[in-house]
C-alpha cells in the first residue's frame, strides 16, 4: 500500500496526507458520521443518476453566472432522482459526504496553488473516475469525487461555509440554499444534455467482485488505522499547512 502512496505525484501525495490529517481532528470539529456503504451505487440506476451528477458537477465548476446555475439545478435533479429511487439509501451517502467528501475537499484545496488549481483538480478527478467507469466501484469511494465538487461550488456561493457547516448537513440542501435554486424539472430531460444515454450503455455496469475494491486512501495514526514507511517530514508540513488553514477557515474551532 505505501508503494502506491510513494509513487503517486508530489502534489497527489500531498493531498492524501491532508486528507488522512483531516480525519485526526475530525470528531473535535463535530464533523463526524456514519460512513456507511452506499451498495446501490453499484446498481444501474444508482450509477446511472450519481454519474449525471458528476457530469453535471464537472460542467458547473467550468461555468460560471446562469450556466453554473443551470448545471448545479441539474446535478441536484440527478441526486433527487437518485434518492428517489433508494430512499432507504439517503442517510448512507449523506454520511459518506460528511466523513469523507469534507475530507477529500480539504486535501484537494490544501494541495493546490490556487482556487483555480483546486478546481482544475476536482474536474480531473470526476472525469478520471468517468474514465474507469467499467473497474471502479463506487459503493465507498463516491464521496472522494463529490466531496471536493460540492465543497469548491459552496466556496465561490457563500464564503466561509466551512465555518458554518454541521456533521448533521446534506450537501444538496447547503448548495440548494447557497445557489437560492431548486432542482430542475426534468432529471430526463437534463440528462440528455450530459450523455445520458451513452450512460446508459454497457460502462455503467461493473465487471469485477465489490470484495476486491482496492483503497482510494489509507490510514494514519489517529485517523483509524496505520502505515509505515511515512517520510515524517512530509508529514509534519502536511500537518502545518492543515492547522494553518483551520485557524484561517474554522477558527477557534481548529484549536
Amino acid at each position: 500500500m505505501w508503494a502506491d502512496v510513494v509513487n503517486r505525484p508530489p502534489s497527489r501525495r500531498k493531498e492524501l496526507f491532508l486528507h488522512e490529517l483531516f480525519h485526526c481532528v475530525q470528531p473535535q470539529l463535530g464533523l463526524t458520521a456514519a460512513s456507511l456503504d452506499s451498495e446501490h451505487l453499484d446498481a444501474a440506476d444508482g450509477r446511472y443518476w450519481l454519474r449525471l451528477e458528476w457530469r453535471a458537477f464537472a460542467r458547473a465548476l467550468r461555468e460560471s453566472g446562469e450556466p453554473r446555475n443551470l448545471a448545479v439545478r441539474d446535478a441536484l435533479a440527478f441526486r433527487q432522482a437518485r434518492r428517489m429511487l433508494y430512499a432507504a439509501n439517503v442517510e448512507s451517502e449523506r454520511g459518506q459526504e460528511i466523513a469523507e467528501g469534507l475530507a477529500a475537499y480539504t486535501g484537494t484545496v490544501l494541495a493546490a496553488d490556487s482556487a483555480a488549481d483546486a478546481i482544475a483538480s476536482a474536474i480531473d478527478l470526476l472525469v478520471n473516475t468517468e474514465a474507469a467507469a467499467l473497474e471502479a466501484s463506487f459503493v465507498r469511494t463516491f464521496a472522494y469525487m463529490s466531496g471536493p465538487a460540492y465543497g469548491l461550488l459552496l466556496d465561490g456561493s457563500s464564503p466561509g461555509w466551512t465555518r458554518r457547516v454541521r456533521g448533521t448537513d446534506d450537501f444538496g440542501t447547503v448548495v440548494m440554499r447557497a445557489f437560492a435554486v431548486q432542482p430542475a424539472t426534468d432529471a430526463t430531460a437534463s440528462a440528455a444534455r450530459y450523455g445520458g444515454v451513452e450512460i446508459r450503455g454497457p460502462n455503467n455496469s461493473v465487471r469485477w467482485s465489490g470484495s476486491n475494491v482496492p483503497a482510494s486512501f489509507i490510514r494514519i495514526e489517529g485517523a483509524g488505522h496505520g502505515f509505515e514507511g511515512a517520510a515524517p517530514a512530509d508529514l509534519e508540513r502536511a500537518y502545518a499547512a492543515l492547522m494553518q488553514w483551520f485557524e484561517q477557515h474554522l477558527g477557534s474551532a481548529a484549536k
